[in-house]
């Protein structure tokens, strides 16, 4: 069995090098071993043949709350649909899992590029729609364990059960962290003395706590960072707040997609979108 994987991955690496080199007769000697053995394989083109440039693209963006914000971002065509939705939640903070993708009026595969979704220049369009985060049944440990999975796909480690954090199954296998920190004792016996060495106590978090994953979000966020469920009716910004580096980037940057979107909305003709009003 390991002698015959062997060879499958040889012919495979041997019909990829046939194809670039362009020998026609190598290439199909390969593919018919494989085909014949059915061997399961994958073939995908590399970033090489892609064009290397970037692109601008005009994103139309709808919560939950049928609100749909324009938005524009900066890709390449040799990006995939999963690169695309890491890249959402690195800069807007949106979880992969509640991204739904729209292009040339089909749901595009995470394993397809953009250049294959036909986005291939500037202002071509994008549509995506964020799932909410209770019809997702997502949480802050679900958020974190898909987030942590993705990691590892992309580093080629698929095996293994991730456990969240804070679970405290030292018996359990994968990838863990502690619960929570101890104190930490010297040989004395615990007690008031000096051999007990407290921690600093952590100052409270300001913010407001998300009531679908309770995660705690900066004051100025108008939506759950990790979940996107809405901020509470009731909960007010703090007087003294001052906005952080982070919320100051997120100002410019809802600013800068604004200005742009007023700048080529006179000269486009911008198709039919539901909702109104602007979200993050």
């Amino acid at each position: 069995m390991e002698e015959t994987i062997r060879k499958a991955e040889q012919q495979a690496l041997r019909l990829a090098e046939a194809i670039r080199d362009g020998e026609e007769e190598v290439a199909q000697r390969c593919a018919v071993w494989l085909a014949e053995r059915r061997v399961p394989v994958k073939v995908q083109l590399e970033r090489d043949a892609y064009p290397e440039h970037d692109i601008r693209i005009w994103v139309g963006v709808e919560d939950a709350q049928m609100v749909t914000t324009p938005i524009f971002l900066k890709v390449q065509p040799s990006m995939t649909m999963a690169s695309l939705k890491d890249m959402m939640h690195l800069h807007y903070g949106f979880p992969p899992s509640i991204q739904k993708w729209v292009v040339g009026r089909r749901l595009p595969q995470d394993h397809e590029t953009l250049h294959y979704q036909g986005i291939q220049r500037d202002g071509d369009q994008a549509y995506l729609y964020l799932m909410s985060a209770k019809a997702k049944k997502l949480d802050k440990e679900t958020v974190e364990l898909n987030h942590e999975r993705r990691q590892l796909e992309e580093l080629g480690i698929t095996e293994g059960v991730l456990v969240p954090r804070g679970t405290g199954d030292s018996g359990s296998s994968g990838i863990s962290t502690p619960t929570e920190p101890s104190l930490i004792l010297d040989t004395h016996e615990e007690g008031s003395g000096p051999g007990l060495t407290t921690l600093p106590v952590e100052a409270p978090k300001v913010g407001w706590e998300c009531p679908s994953c309770t995660f705690i979000n900066k004051p100025s966020r108008p939506g759950c960072e990790m979940c996107c469920g809405e901020r509470p009716m009731n909960y007010v910004v703090p007087e003294d707040y001052k906005l952080d580096e982070e919320e100051q980037e997120w100002l410019q940057r809802d600013l800068e997609a604004t200005r742009q979107y007023k700048q080529v909305r006179e000269g486009w003709t911008w198709p039919a979108i539901s909702g109104r009003g602007r979200g993050w």
